[in-house]
């Protein structure tokens, strides 16, 4: 009989209806090689089959959710962030709004459903228990993060066998897109190993240089920054014992006022001379100009946007589906309106940070969301992990005896404070 290593065990170690949830979550953390693939013209009738495949996966799993959700509201509303998921689903009726008013295509309107699905999901996950939730999150994020790594190292030049880097296309995506899962991985292992206070595992330092050597291979320089700062992140909590704490707002407020100066230093000739100067790629690889075609689609399109299939075009004429800024591709695409609740989200986390009595706990997270904040100044990935990093916030802050307090409460017994 073969005896699994303890690890292995644990990591197995998930009761029936977690393996479900974490089942149901796969479909909407699709791996993006599939749509690139599909992209690249690669066996483009395969991978469009698998493609569709996972989109109904998400679809009956979003309506199956939604109403269980609804079956099930008077017991999820006892134990659920009201203000959280209002703005979060806020977000995604305004974005649908916005499709409306731009007549986007069926196929759009009926993706909002899935993103509705996976709040609903969410919540009866949390329902099923808090522990729960963080356990399945932290083994999706983790297996999706090997598997990243590992497609990174067998295959430098991707799948694809690309000669130019930025055309590979690995198993988490383009070569950027790895460091969002892992910063939501890390977030999850080790704020749940801060909140029971214990040590930060001492296997982090293996994943982080496994991690640091995939934006080596891939020549990422924001894979190699974030995981650098993830490195000084567990040097400070791990070894130090979290010893250097700082409140939330000043990695936000950095981040925040670094990403305006790039975007308003590139629109300016005399920064740009400045940088010429001290030898630095003024086109910050090529974005300045999806820049600039962002803001003018979000000029001519204030309140709602231009619509979600516009285009950009680099300085090769090529054409690109995104600005490379998350924040400047939501206003060009979706508009001012919807894209106020979308600040709110992290404004209300960084809220929720800063007036829980969990001091270390909301320095580690705070400089978790400004790393993701940094990668959203110049990219673009899925919603989805936006709203993971939201609720492991949530969930991480929330005050010892809160889920005691509701349980309580249905037998009319009040917690003294």
């Amino acid at each position: 009989m073969i005896k699994l290593p303890a690890r292995f065990r644990d990591y197995l170690s998930l009761d029936v209806i977690e393996f479900l949830a974490l089942l149901c979550l796969i479909p909407f953390f699709q791996p993006a090689c599939i749509d690139s693939f599909v992209l690249y013209g690669i066996k483009v009738s395969l991978f469009s089959l698998i493609g569709k495949c996972f989109t109904a996966m998400r679809l009956a799993i979003s309506c199956s959710a939604i109403l269980l959700f609804c079956l099930k509201i008077n017991e999820i509303k006892r134990k659920m962030n009201f203000t959280m998921f209002s703005i979060l689903l806020s977000i995604i009726l305004l974005v649908a709004v916005s499709g409306i008013v731009n007549s986007a295509r069926v196929t759009v309107l009926l993706s909002y459903v899935y993103d509705i699905g996976l709040l609903c999901l969410f919540e009866l996950m949390i329902l099923h228990g808090r522990n729960s939730f963080l356990k399945i999150i932290t083994k999706l994020f983790g297996a999706l993060s090997f598997l990243g790594a590992a497609s990174i190292i067998a295959f430098p030049h991707g799948f694809n066998h690309a000669y130019d880097v930025h055309n590979a296309i690995y198993f988490l995506g383009s070569k950027n897109a790895a460091i969002n899962v892992y910063i939501i991985f890390f977030m999850a292992l080790w704020g749940e190993a801060l909140h029971d206070g214990t040590r930060m595992p001492k296997r982090s330092v293996f994943y982080l240089v496994i991690f640091m050597l995939t934006g080596v291979i891939m020549g990422s320089g924001s894979t190699m920054v974030c995981v650098l700062g993830m490195a000084c992140i567990y040097v400070n909590f791990g070894s130090l014992h979290g010893k250097i704490t700082i409140a939330p707002i000043v990695p936000f407020a950095v981040i925040a006022v670094a990403v305006v100066a790039v975007y308003v230093g590139s629109m300016s000739p005399l920064i740009l001379h400045l940088l010429e100067m001290m030898g630095r790629d003024t086109t910050f690889s090529g974005r300045t100009i999806l820049w600039r075609q962002a803001l003018r689609y979000y000029n001519n399109n204030v309140m709602f946007g231009a619509g979600i299939d516009i285009v950009y075009h680099n300085f090769s004429g090529i054409v690109q589906y995104s600005a490379h800024s998350q924040f400047l591709d939501r206003l060009a695409k979706y508009g001012l309106i919807p894209f106020i609740p979308f600040v709110a989200s992290f404004v209300y986390m960084e809220k929720q940070l800063m007036f829980t009595k969990l001091k270390k706990m909301s320095s580690m997270l705070g400089l978790f969301i400004a790393l993701y904040l940094l990668r959203m100044g110049f990219d673009v990935y899925s919603l989805y992990y936006i709203f993971t990093i939201a609720y492991l916030c949530d969930l991480f802050t929330r005050k010892e005896d809160d889920d005691l307090s509701s349980l309580l409460s249905i037998f009319g017994i009040k917690l003294e404070r």
